[in-house]
């Protein structure tokens, strides 16, 4: 973590230079709305603008973060921008042995190791230290596929219902279980474990809408919070992502504040593209870690909601940087250093400017 060290640095050399507190600027944006969660906990009812149309609620954001923040802040004097700091930086350390744990089966150490200084580096990994829960989503999921991959079937549907109380994005892990274990079940290996995947793995995620039916009143309870302005969440199969990026290729919003947030993501989101084809082509990667990385890059170009925030949901997805850690690890020790100083040093520069000069939620 040495890399995400560097880029932290960075964060807080370039925020200190703007005269901004760069520890409060780790937990802007979601990271109050966990914050309160942790303090004051959810809504009882749904809240709407007088014409009819749902309003931002707590109630979008899932509950282990929020909680964990809770339980940490107790031995810190009551601070949850403090514990939620710990929290993640924590479970940034605890993905970063999980990504080398898994990945040095397929691929060489050295290039695993790559993986993880580039995870740590990479243009959105300040949001590993922010009240955020890319880096506990990631932990969760990365060692719910190495279980997975083992054919540990409880321990897969454990951890998968833990990163179902974590974030939505977990329908693709689960799908991805849920795949392994029909396979297993057509095989006829590991008996009854693999039916018993299927049927624990969505606990997690169906037991936190249930839970906002019935204390809400409303089924759909977390659906309609998607439909607050500020997110407009939906799957809309690829309609936003396409006009966001004509629009920018056509100068069409060249006056806007805004414009320099989404080129940005822009730039980030295109490499990812090219690594997913690149990662599908690779037969020498589990399965289970290219189909989840893929599908995770086509269900958030094909959804809708703030366009600046599709690169953070593709932060979790390790198997991505694989092909650029090859390539890596066929240079000189004296050259990939460097080579990730730098990464690291513009994933700062993305980082300040995104939690202090964007207009947009990172």
């Amino acid at each position: 973590m040495a890399a995400h060290a560097v880029l932290l640095a960075a964060v807080f050399a370039i925020l200190l230079h703007a005269s901004a507190d760069p520890v409060a600027a780790l937990g802007r944006w979601d990271g109050i709305a966990y914050r309160q969660i942790s303090r004051y906990g959810y809504e009882t009812h749904l809240l709407y603008s007088p014409n009819g149309v749902p309003q931002e609620m707590r109630i979008a954001f899932f509950p282990l973060f929020p909680y964990l923040v809770k339980l940490v802040a107790f031995p810190l004097g009551g601070s949850t921008l403090a514990s939620g700091i710990l929290v993640s930086t924590v479970a940034a350390l605890v993905a970063s042995v999980g990504i080398y744990r898994v990945l040095r089966g397929y691929i060489s150490d050295r290039a695993a190791l790559l993986v993880v200084a580039l995870w740590a580096a990479a243009p959105t990994a300040y949001l590993e230290s922010m009240v955020y829960t890319e880096s506990l989503f990631t932990a969760l999921s990365v060692f719910a596929l190495i279980a997975l991959i083992r054919h540990r079937w409880l321990t897969a549907s454990a951890l998968t219902i833990l990163a179902g109380l974590t974030r939505s994005t977990v329908v693709l892990v689960i799908a991805v279980v849920v795949a392994a274990a029909l396979i297993a079940i057509i095989r006829r290996r590991d008996g009854w474990r693999p039916y018993a995947a299927i049927v624990l793995s969505p606990l997690g995620i169906v037991g936190y809408w249930a839970f906002l039916g019935l204390r809400l009143h409303h089924l759909n309870a977390w659906f309609i919070s998607q439909e607050a302005p500020g997110w407009r969440s939906s799957f809309d199969f690829g309609r936003q992502t396409v006009k966001v990026v004509v629009q920018q290729l056509t100068f069409s919003q060249i006056g806007s504040a805004y414009r320099t947030v989404l080129l940005i993501s822009i730039a980030i989101l295109a490499p990812l593209l090219v690594s997913t084809i690149l990662l599908v082509r690779d037969r020498t990667i589990a399965w289970q870690l290219s189909a989840w990385s893929a599908a995770t890059v086509v269900f958030t170009l094909l959804s809708s909601g703030a366009f600046t925030s599709k690169p953070r949901f593709l932060l979790p997805c390790f198997p991505l940087l694989i092909p650029a850690a090859k390539l890596l690890a066929k240079t000189r020790l004296y050259a990939a250093i460097p080579i990730i100083a730098v990464l690291a040093v513009l994933g700062g520069w993305v980082g300040a400017y995104f939690v202090h000069w964007a207009n947009a939620a990172p």
